[in-house]
């Protein structure tokens, strides 16, 4: 009887030290699979990581690329702004002697940031109470700013002319008729005012002196004169 105890005891012994070996041997499988994958996991973890890191820093580097595109001035789009060279100005006058007015076609011969010299080739026709008038040919600079500039609303300038005039004239008061031929010098200063993007008023405030010539006669006077019109520009 005893032995048969000793006997089932060792056995149940022997059994249990084989379940604890097979435990045992389940436990470290089970904690070498959970390292497998902690490690799997930490590896995984990073790579995103990184590559976020990477996605990330191209973004950034597009946007500074695309900023600094835009802040660059060459490559920045500017509004291209006309630059006016010709003019036609329509325009009268009136002084002490005539009322007369005319067309001239203008045309800058030097230019340089806000300075420009103009030239003017008109027509002008003038009379008075007296007579019935005459035409001629004008030639005209000025000096001083554009006729146009984007940055100041009036510009001033100042100018020189000079006239031949020839036609008859015939005398209102006497019905005498006369061929002749005048010649007129004279100078000012005016300013332009800016109306539309490519038209401009403009005052001239100035004064001349005139030459008649008509056979063996010679009459000449002087006088102020003020002049006004607008200028279309092309």
């Amino acid at each position: 009887m005893t032995k048969t105890i000793q006997t089932t005891f060792i056995i149940f012994l022997y059994s249990l030290s084989l379940t604890t070996l097979s435990y045992a041997d389940n436990i470290s499988d089970i904690n070498r699979t959970q390292s497998f994958n902690d490690i799997t996991n930490t590896k995984v973890t990073d790579l995103n990581s990184k590559s976020n890191n990477i996605t990330n820093a191209n973004m950034i580097s597009s946007n500074q690329d695309l900023g600094n595109d835009n802040n660059d001035p060459k490559n920045s789009i500017k509004p291209k702004k006309k630059d006016y060279k010709f003019a036609v100005s329509l325009n009268g006058f009136l002084d002490l002697h005539y009322t007369g007015g005319g067309i001239d076609f203008s045309f800058p011969i030097y230019r340089k940031g806000l300075f420009e010299i103009r030239n003017f080739i008109g027509i002008v026709g003038q009379g008075n109470m007296d007579s019935e008038g005459f035409g001629g040919i004008s030639e005209k600079i000025s000096f001083g700013f554009p006729i146009k500039s984007s940055k100041y609303p009036v510009t001033p300038y100042s100018f020189m002319f000079f006239d031949i005039g020839y036609g008859g004239e015939r005398r209102i008061s006497t019905g005498a008729f006369r061929s002749l031929v005048s010649y007129t010098v004279g100078g000012g200063a005016g300013v332009n005012i800016s109306v539309l993007e490519y038209s401009t008023y403009f005052v001239e405030i100035g004064g001349y002196s005139t030459v008649k010539v008509w056979g063996d006669n010679v009459d000449s006077h002087a006088s102020g004169r003020i002049s006004t019109g607008f200028r279309y520009m092309f």
